[in-house]
């Protein structure tokens, strides 16, 4: 028996100077654990699906603690803004934002907003409670 009895044929391949997501993406998708980065036809090293969740990590800001707080709020512009600014009023940092539409309803976003531990934590949610629905503050 050869390698080349049981390796892949097709392979898929992303460059350095793509996205992360678009492997993660293919990572996901394909159901890819390794891929490898190519340019001009030379491979560049490999990515794996280990690498993306460490850089998701660092992104999403969860290895910095801190408050997760989890709103739903209406899709429009500079509606992301606004939970911000009341959070900043508080005396928190941000330190990383996401957005889904998945589970809200039409017209609706989730928001998760990373934030210091520093500030008026039960002012922050008074105010975030009055103004929002489906608010929902985390440590760590």
């Amino acid at each position: 028996m050869y390698v080349s009895d049981w390796m892949t044929k097709k392979v898929l391949t992303v460059g350095p100077d793509d996205y992360l997501s678009d492997a993660l993406t293919l990572s996901r998708e394909q159901e890819i654990k390794h891929i490898p980065v190519v340019k001009n036809g030379k491979l560049k090293g490999i990515i794996s699906d280990r690498d993306i969740f460490h850089a998701l990590v660092d992104i999403t800001g969860v290895r910095h603690g801190g408050h997760r707080i989890c709103v739903t709020i209406e899709d429009r512009p500079g509606s992301i803004r606004e939970v911000a600014v009341i959070i900043r009023q508080h005396g928190f940092h941000l330190q990383g934002i996401l957005t889904s539409y998945e589970g809200v309803r039409e017209g609706s976003r989730k928001v998760v907003i990373r934030t210091t531990e520093m500030g008026d934590f039960r002012g922050l949610k008074s105010d975030l409670e009055v103004n929002y629905r489906s608010v929902q503050i985390r440590k760590g």
